[in-house]
């Protein structure tokens, strides 16, 4: 049971010059492990080094998954102690940062996926915290699902919870986590930061009589998403879900690749100014070997003499 997993982050089209003359950093983070997969998206809106910060929780992700809100909670302060090393004496160097650092902290969301085998399959669970998204899509019912904070489409027009080690806790309404392993055979699953989640779900529902009718109830609350929708919907006339798909798995192939399909989405106001992070895992199909006809006889390989037998490398 092989599984197909990869990730791309592109920065935003046109990113802002710093005082310092240097770019803004991307806050989109993703890590990829042999049996895991965390993306972090930092929120550079409240606090300072909120890339560094979105880095410190995808690099670390535990090796089995978080339980509940309390848990990952706990998972965030033991993350706290080796941040600040890191950017104390970064703040240190400027009064202004160093007040903000310790008044606002520093921001993101997770995202985050383990694989394992289990009973002959292979099975995954996944937790979101914030508007990062956990997206799972079975290609053959057309069907995708989302975790429960992003299933209203105005979700991803609000300000979302973040995860904060300056904070006193986190809101369980925003955590969510799969209820039980869910069989990945026949399932593609997405971690998506926010907006290029918001793409590919405004997308899916723009292909519905009912989705299309919930992104158009959006507009008189907020007028600023109608461009976005109305590029939706007509994209949506004139190209399927699935071959959509197909084109963003290809751009995955190269950092180069990614930024250029995502630029190219923006350009046609398909999807929002923002930097853009996704991981696919789904399970690799396996070829099926063509068994024999039955009037042709399998060629047999001759046997090892006995008086030298080959000591064979299990790999175990």
């Amino acid at each position: 049971m092989r599984i197909f997993v990869k990730g791309q982050v592109s920065p935003k089209p046109h990113r802002e010059l710093l005082p310092s003359g240097r770019l803004s950093p991307t806050e989109d983070v993703i890590c990829l492990f042999p049996r895991r997969a965390a993306l972090s998206d930092g929120a550079g809106g409240t606090g300072v080094y909120a890339h560094l910060w979105a880095q410190q929780l995808a690099h670390t992700l535990p090796e089995h998954p978080f339980t509940d809100n309390e848990a990952l909670w706990q998972y965030v302060q033991r993350q706290e102690a080796p941040f600040l090393q890191k950017v104390e004496p970064l703040a240190a160097t400027h009064a202004p940062t160093n007040y903000k650092l310790w008044i606002e902290g520093s921001s993101a969301t997770l995202a985050a996926l383990w694989w394992r085998p289990l009973f002959g399959r292979m099975v995954a669970e996944w937790v979101s915290y914030g508007d990062s998204a956990v997206m799972i899509y079975e290609p053959r019912l057309r069907r995708l699902h989302l975790q429960p904070y992003l299933r209203p489409p105005d979700q991803f027009l609000r300000n979302p919870h973040l995860l904060n080690w300056n904070g006193t806790g986190l809101p369980p309404s925003a955590f969510c986590r799969s209820e039980k392993p869910l069989p990945l055979d026949g399932k593609i699953v997405w971690l998506a930061s926010d907006a290029l989640a918001q793409h590919l779900y405004w997308l899916y529902l723009s292909t519905t009589h009912w989705g299309e009718a919930r992104l158009s109830s959006l507009l008189p609350r907020y007028p600023e998403a109608a461009p976005l929708v109305a590029a939706l919907l007509t994209y949506s006339k004139h190209h399927r879900f699935d071959q959509h798909l197909a084109q963003l798995k290809i751009a995955l192939q190269s950092p180069e690749t990614f930024q250029r399909f995502c630029h190219q989405l923006h350009q046609q106001e398909l999807l929002r100014r923002d930097d853009y992070a996704l991981v696919w895992v789904e399970q690799a199909k396996t070829q099926q070997t063509k068994k024999p006809k039955a009037n042709q006889k399998a060629k047999s390989k001759p046997f090892p003499h006995a008086a030298h037998p080959r000591r064979v490398q299990t790999g175990l």
